[in-house]
């Protein structure tokens, strides 16, 4: 490689010798690199990098040393690319490719992994059978993120406003008569900043448990404190009520009232240890979904403990 350095020359002075008098000098330049920026992007594309020069223009080159320049200029596009490369930046003049070459790097970040698409299922068991209910976004999130980790999730109205991360919706109680064509879009944010967006569509369940189906378990106060409080186990109702549905992969879960059970907030749990909190007599609400998407099978007041 080619390594600049500067030289003296005299002129004159020795003994004997005329004394000279240079009307001038001459001043060396040495082309280089004196400034870079690199650049960034969310997954597979081109990259913008810079590199300015003193002198001559700049060469880009995809190694140290290869002998043909892929581009050139200052502000320089990168090929698609699909990882984080360094390419590396030559000051040039009349065509040299010798010389040091300075290192530039183009980042590219992961994008998240997502579900594209997702259908999402609620009952309609907010007593108005109209086809309306309202929905507890976040449980869409495993769905859309197959259980990834450290994401940032919010919904919004429309897709501008997903790609743009503006009016986020209210997701533990959503309407859905207040989406667009029973669409809201989830923006799906990483901790690199990267995102994509999926396409989550309300769906109202129509399948419901049989007209007055109702299930009981029955406890003796024989635990030393004749309250009319037992502990029960859940599980065993939960026998009971999938004996009755069509086969199916279905999950049953419990909750103290039907708010909880339309936005799945406040579940009971663990099933195995629950102690009543109405003496003698409670009725539970019981959720029943479909375990491989979360979509609801019906909701209702179908549990009576007896103490």
């Amino acid at each position: 490689p080619y390594y600049p350095r500067g030289f003296i020359v005299e002129y004159g002075g020795m003994s004997g010798e005329v004394a000279s008098n240079p009307p001038a000098f001459a001043k060396i330049k040495i082309p280089e690199i004196t400034n870079v920026v690199e650049g960034s992007r969310c997954g597979e594309g081109e990259v913008y990098l810079i590199a300015n020069s003193n002198a001559g223009k700049v060469l880009w080159f995809s190694s140290e040393t290869s002998t043909s320049s892929i581009g050139e200029g200052e502000n320089w596009q990168t090929p698609s690319i699909t990882e984080t490369t360094t390419f590396y930046a030559l000051a040039s003049v009349n065509g040299c490719v010798n010389g040091e070459r300075t290192p530039v790097k183009a980042t590219v970040n992961p994008l998240p992994i997502i579900q594209a698409n997702i259908n999402f299922k609620n009952c309609d068991e907010d007593g108005n059978a109209n086809g309306y209910t309202s929905f507890n976004l976040k449980e869409a999130n495993e769905i859309i993120t197959k259980e990834t980790t450290d994401l940032n999730i919010s919904y919004h109205y429309s897709l501008v406003d997903a790609e743009a991360g503006n009016n986020t919706i209210n997701t533990e109680s959503f309407n859905n008569e207040d989406a667009i064509n029973n669409t809201v879009y989830a923006r799906v944010e990483n901790i690199f900043g990267c995102f994509l967006v999926s396409t989550v569509t309300l769906e109202v369940s129509t399948t419901s448990l049989p007209l007055g189906f109702m299930e009981e378990l029955t406890e003796c106060d024989d635990d030393g404190n004749i309250d009319g409080i037992h502990s029960f186990d859940l599980t065993k109702a939960t026998t009971k009520i999938l004996e009755k549905l069509p086969t199916q992969p279905l999950s049953v879960h419990y909750f103290r009232n039907r708010e909880d059970a339309l936005l799945e907030k406040d579940e009971i749990l663990p099933q195995e240890s629950y102690l009543n909190q109405i003496a003698h007599s409670e009725k539970l609400y019981v959720r029943v979904e479909t375990t491989d998407n979360g979509n609801c099978y019906g909701i209702g007041e179908y549990l009576t403990l007896i103490v």
